[in-house]
C-alpha cells in the first residue's frame, strides 16, 4: 500500500497547479462577462440616448473597465471567442459594440487588419491564422487555461470544477 501512495510534495505540485490552472479558468469566464457587461452598458446608452433619457449609461462611476491597445483587445475578444475562429470583420463588429475608439483613423478595418497580420508575425504561437467554417481566413487565440492545462496535464473538465469551486467561494465569502 505503501508503495502505490503518491509522494506528498508531487501532491502538493500538483494540486496547486489544478488550482492555479482553476483560477486563470475564472479569471478568463470573468473577462468574458466584464466584455458582455461593457457591450451592455453601450447598447443601453444607446437606447437612452434614442429615448431622451437624462442618465446616459457609461457615464457614471463604470466608464471603461480597462484601457487596452487594440492588440490587446484583439485578443481578448479572441480567447473570449476560442474555439470559434473570428474574422476581422466579426472583430470590428464587436469592437464597435465595445465602443472601441480608433483615434479618428482613416480606416479601422485597416488597423484591425495590420494589428493581426502582425500579431500572427510576432507570436504564431500566441495568435493563430484559421479557415472559418464559411471558408474565410480568421484568427484565433487560446485562453490561457488551455494553454497551461496542457503543460500541468491537468485535464479542463478538472480545471473548470476548480473554477466554479473557487467562484462558489468567492460568491460565498460577498455574501457575509
Amino acid at each position: 500500500m505503501i508503495g502505490r501512495m503518491k509522494d506528498p510534495f508531487v501532491a502538493l505540485v500538483e494540486k496547486t497547479e489544478r488550482e492555479i490552472v482553476g483560477m486563470i479558468a475564472l479569471q478568463e469566464r470573468i473577462e468574458k462577462r466584464k466584455l458582455d457587461a461593457q457591450k451592455a452598458l453601450n447598447r443601453m446608452n444607446d437606447t437612452g440616448a434614442d429615448i431622451g433619457s437624462p442618465r446616459q449609461a457609461g457615464t457614471g462611476p463604470v466608464q471603461k473597465f480597462e484601457n487596452r491597445s487594440l492588440p490587446d483587445e484583439i485578443k481578448h475578444l479572441l480567447r473570449a471567442s476560442y474555439p470559434e475562429p473570428m474574422t476581422p470583420r466579426i472583430l470590428r463588429l464587436h469592437l464597435d459594440q465595445l465602443a472601441w475608439d480608433f483615434g479618428g483613423g482613416s480606416n479601422p478595418q485597416s488597423a484591425i487588419h495590420m494589428a493581426l497580420k502582425r500579431m500572427v508575425e510576432s507570436s504564431p504561437d500566441v495568435v493563430e491564422e484559421c479557415i472559418t467554417p464559411s471558408g474565410k481566413k480568421g484568427y484565433r487565440c487560446a485562453p490561457i487555461s488551455h494553454k497551461l492545462s496542457d503543460a500541468f496535464s491537468v485535464p479542463l473538465s478538472v480545471a473548470g470544477r476548480e473554477a466554479n469551486r473557487l467562484l462558489e467561494q468567492m460568491l460565498s465569502e460577498v455574501k457575509k
